[in-house]
């Protein structure tokens, strides 16, 4: 599928990630590799739907001062969602849709349920747990058995091009996230410690995310981290690091595949 419509201020082509002008690159190499399987290659154009769902959600959650998560949508909503729906638009007949995410699927009491992948380091069902059951239900996961490594040297021994490139789990280049906003969208404001002490100054709350200690660019006697992040006033607040936890949290977007409600 094609999701690079050009928007955002990218410097230069960069490999290494989701959204990007490397794009261009993936599809070739996936072309490619079809090609020497002799099978079907198709490609969809989903660059407005992604501009809409994917970078217009994470734009609006960075905005608001909260730190998205792209991927997760972007499975819901572009892959499992308009990509399939495209594809029975344009007539590709299939029965199941296989993907390469590290996860594993089972069938429990009439439910299709996510389980951890057999390598745990590389588990990407986190990222896949919006998912209906009604997309689970046509949904195959072969790599969920094996590890990456095994992956990667099934790949070597068929020679694909694959088994050779950089390994990229970056939404953009080196998350740079600032490439997709514009400079009236960024705004600095003040960095202020929890009793509202002024602090220093910070180059846009797009730039923060909380718990950060790094790149703070205040001096304290004291390690600080991002406590708060005001989005309404503009302001980052900082604090030690016992001021981080909490003793609960209200949480939203559940998707209870297992049960059908939380008693």
């Amino acid at each position: 599928m094609e999701i690079f419509d050009g928007y955002g201020k990218f410097k230069k082509i960069g490999r290494h990630g989701c959204y990007g002008p490397g794009e261009t690159e993936d599809v070739e190499a996936a072309a490619q590799i079809c090609k020497r399987l002799d099978i079907p290659y198709y490609t969809f154009d989903l660059r407005e739907a992604y501009r809409k769902h994917v970078i217009g959600y994470f734009k609006h959650e960075y905005l608001l001062g909260r730190t998205p998560n792209p991927c997760v949508v972007c499975n819901q909503k572009i892959k499992f969602g308009f990509l399939l729906e495209k594809a029975m638009e344009k007539g590709v007949g299939f029965q199941f849709f296989a993907t390469g995410h590290y996860a594993k699927l089972a069938k429990t009491g009439g439910r299709f349920l996510l389980k951890k992948a057999e390598d745990r380091s590389k588990d990407q069902t986190y990222f896949l747990y919006r998912l209906t059951r009604k997309q689970l239900s046509r949904t195959l996961f072969p790599l969920g058995e094996y590890t990456k490594a095994q992956v990667k040297k099934i790949a070597r021994s068929m020679e694909l091009e694959t088994a050779y490139k950089a390994e990229s789990q970056d939404f953009v280049a080196k998350n740079d996230y600032a490439v997709l906003f514009n400079e009236e969208e960024v705004k600095g404001g003040d960095i202020v410690d929890e009793n509202g002490n002024l602090l220093g100054r910070h180059r846009g709350i797009i730039h923060y995310t909380i718990g950060q200690r790094r790149g703070l660019g205040i001096a304290s006697d004291r390690p600080l981290y991002v406590t708060n992040i005001d989005a309404e006033n503009n302001r980052i607040v900082v604090g030690s690091r016992e001021n981080l936890f909490s003793k609960g949290l209200i949480a939203k977007d559940l998707n209870l595949m297992a049960i059908d409600r939380l008693d």
